[in-house]
């Protein structure tokens, strides 16, 4: 089965759910901000195309009972749950998961991320 590949474009959604297997490859709309919820389900290797300053990356159902607050120096140093790192050279995401793992996603063209909520990352 090939990875699921989707393209928003106009479709207006406005909160887009990532979980289970498979290599997600999305492209997000310009016209709508979105927010991305990332479950605990998620596994590693998605791609998020297209975002742009405000899209949001939430990883509430990710964190467990531990909020995604304390960003490292780099991606081998999130080993802990509420850990996060965002690579601005690679555009990798990286945060430790409540079932203890190291989980990533690939934001394409993204620059910085920020931290305005506990466990949700907004585009900058």
């Amino acid at each position: 089965m090939n990875p699921p590949t989707v393209n928003l474009g106009t479709s207006g959604l406005t909160t887009i759910n990532l979980a289970g297997t498979g290599n997600h490859d999305i492209t997000a709309s310009s016209a709508t901000i979105e927010t991305f919820a990332i479950s605990n389900a998620y596994d590693n290797g998605g791609i998020l195309r297209g975002l742009t300053t405000g899209d949001k990356i939430d990883l509430t159902a990710a964190d467990g009972a531990t909020d995604i607050t304390i960003v490292e120096v780099n991606a081998g140093s999130v080993d802990a749950a509420g850990e996060y790192y965002f690579d601005s050279a690679t555009k990798i995401l990286t945060w430790f998961e409540a079932g203890g793992t190291q989980v990533s996603i690939q934001l394409v063209g993204v620059t910085g991320v920020q931290m305005t909520a506990a466990s949700v990352l907004t585009i900058i």
